[in-house]
């Protein structure tokens, strides 16, 4: 689940007990972490590489002057490969990260933190991911070693002459306080009292809970409703008089017992622009890893909603929100039954009243080769009515074919559809309209002269660990040449690790961590724009081994078509030998460099030999 990235930035995880907010007019500029709860208590769960890191979150509320210990043990994988290797971050409520010791095993599969002391109330967050990309089950334990929970404190005004003074309690919401207060003055006489909120809201009628009693003033079971955070005592205090106070505050109880995390880990669909809120406020949110039973819970600016029903794989779910102004925008947060969650901030715009009309068309600009293909989308004010919405179509040049229209199905707010560029070059405008309109550049180079290829909006593609990778704008090969991606490193680097300088010829691309990811088992394709396969899929990968394409012409699929050797330099250079001879785009060679530290120089080789 989102390493780096403080706890405010996170689409993360949450609890349903754990998001609902304290009711307030005014929004929390630093909302808490959401994730399933930690306390006194354990869960099991697995870290899982489906085409980025993953990281599970755990957030629960601690109170200064605690302690927290965390107990990390990484187990084998259903393979029965090497057990997982876990890292840990801990964050403070405001996102900020804790420096803490780690003690860890020799083989670091085993991670403990010990009595972290606590230093501001509020819901804290542990993260769990895997050292270096690594995968598998963990069984990870909490406990909160508590702190103060009596205190005593003699009052005396800040000035001279009469005044305030206070005293401040770190608390819980849910905790319950009791107090007794001692002030000089006619026994009869309530003294000047007040208890205010972390938020500085007064607790209301909090005076008129005191009660006269053995020459005190005692307030019992003041339940503690507000925020997490630091509440203040405040006593009317007379010139050069002193008052006692003594406190006790009863903890709300933390979560106990054993969990499991489920398999579903929710994730909203990335959008270019915020998803509309049809009439009648249903919206249908588009993603994955939504649990289709029990079903999420789906929360708006952090309010509950209802959700009317989840698709059975997990994709979409349909929600029926409360009415707001039209252009109203809102947060959007997902919560499975474990706590998983996902949370995006203006994720929702709330339809306009009357009949949807076209909002816009992404993207408002775009570049593509001769023959390539790209996909737009279309997008309404509302929902469509139940005959559905014809959105006319047009290009003010024949740079491309497109449809006459795109067609909105009944209750969605959006579509798509794709245009096919031509095989000259040129620039048009793409229209879309619908009430409204809206204008798209669409650019479309001209074929490559003879001798050489674009590669730009190609890209490769790597299974059992999913990534992508798309080749930037300007990626042109000549033929007989070489492009290398390597992993996250510069090209000195990479000629370094290998004991041998690429060549001026050979284009090197540094994908900083986003293919390859070599875990063992990983098949790679390269595909053009369209999404049409030219080379691939390669044989299954081994850990610690480099692949070169032999000349001929056989298919990447077949072993026979590859040499191998020990990844390691001395033993194998990149883009050396040979050209394949099948003629094309062809994956020419692949590697997983073993040693610590040395996944950063896996490469994938890709060769034009037309």
């Amino acid at each position: 689940m989102d390493g780096g990235r403080t706890i405010r930035a996170w689409v993360a995880a949450a609890a349903l007990a754990a998001a609902l907010p304290a009711a307030a007019d005014e929004p929390d500029l630093h909302p808490p972490p959401r994730g399933p709860l930690l306390g006194d208590n354990s869960w099991r769960g697995e870290i899982r590489d489906d085409g980025e890191p993953d990281q599970d979150l755990f957030a629960g509320a601690l109170r200064a002057g605690e302690r927290l210990s965390v107990e990390v043990r990484g187990e084998p994988g259903p393979d029965g490969g090497p057990s997982l290797r876990p890292a840990i971050a801990i964050f403070d409520p405001l996102g900020a990260p804790r420096t803490a010791t780690v003690e860890a095993s020799a083989a670091g599969t085993n991670l403990r933190v010990r009595r972290l002391p606590i230093d501001r109330t509020g819901r804290g967050a542990v993260v769990l991911s895997g050292a270096e990309d690594a995968e598998g089950p963990y069984r990870v334990r909490f406990r909160v070693h508590r702190g103060r929970e009596r205190g005593a404190a003699r009052l005396r005004a800040a000035g001279p002459g009469e005044g305030v003074a206070e005293c401040a309690v770190d608390a819980l919401r849910g905790s319950v306080l009791d107090l007794d207060l001692r002030v000089p003055g006619p026994p009869g006489l309530p003294p000047f009292f007040e208890i205010l909120d972390p938020n500085g809201e007064p607790v209301p009628l909090a005076a008129a809970l005191l009660r006269r009693r053995d020459g005190a003033w005692r307030l019992h079971g003041l339940s503690l409703d507000g925020p997490d955070g630091t509440w203040r005592v405040l006593v009317g205090v007379g010139a050069g008089e002193e008052a006692s106070l003594r406190w006790r505050l009863r903890v709300a109880a933390r979560p106990r017992g054993d969990g499991v995390l489920l398999p579903y880990e929710p994730a909203l669909a990335p959008r270019p622009a915020p998803l509309v809120v049809g009439p009648g406020g249903l919206v249908r949110v588009e993603g994955r890893g939504f649990c289709p039973h029990p079903a999420p819970a789906v929360l708006v600016d952090g309010v509950p909603v209802g959700t009317l029903g989840v698709d059975p794989g997990g994709r979409f779910l349909d929600a029926l929100l409360p009415p707001r102004p039209g252009g109203t925008l809102s947060s959007l947060a997902i919560v499975n039954p474990d706590g998983q969650a996902c949370e995006a901030g203006e994720y929702l715009v709330h339809g306009s009243p009357g009949p949807a009309v076209l909002a816009d068309l992404v993207p408002a600009e775009v570049r593509l080769p001769a023959g390539g293909r790209v996909e737009f989308r279309v997008r309404l004010t509302g929902m469509a009515p139940p005959t559905g919405a014809w959105i006319a179509l047009r290009l003010t040049e024949p740079v491309a074919s497109l449809p006459e229209s795109a067609f909105v199905p009944p209750y969605r707010t959006e579509a798509a559809f794709s245009i096919d560029a031509g095989g000259a070059g040129g620039t048009a405008i793409l229209e879309a309209s619908l009430g409204t309109t809206a204008r798209a550049t669409v650019r479309v180079d001209p074929p490559p002269p003879p001798g050489e290829i674009d590669l730009s909006g190609w890209r490769i593609d790597q299974t059992d660990s999913s990534r992508t990778l798309v080749f930037p704008a300007g990626t042109v090969l000549p033929e007989g040449g070489r492009v290398v991606v390597a992993r996250d490193c510069s090209r000195a680097q990479f000629e370094a690790f290998w004991g041998r300088p690429l060549g001026a010829g050979v284009l090197f691309v540094d994908s900083n961590d986003t293919l390859p990811s070599f875990n063992g088992a990983e098949k790679l394709w390269i595909r053009d724009g369209s999404g049409t396969a030219h080379d691939g899929p390669t044989i299954v990968l081994s850990v610690g081994v480099a692949y070169r394409r032999l000349p001929g012409d056989g298919d990447a699929w077949l072993s026979s078509s590859w040499s191998t050797t020990t990844a390691a330099p001395g033993l194998f250079a990149p883009a050396d030998g040979p050209l394949p001879s099948t003629g094309g785009v062809r994956i020419a060679a692949f590697a997983d460099p073993g040693g610590t530290g040395n996944f950063v120089y896996e490469f994938v080789e890709i060769a034009f030999a037309k």
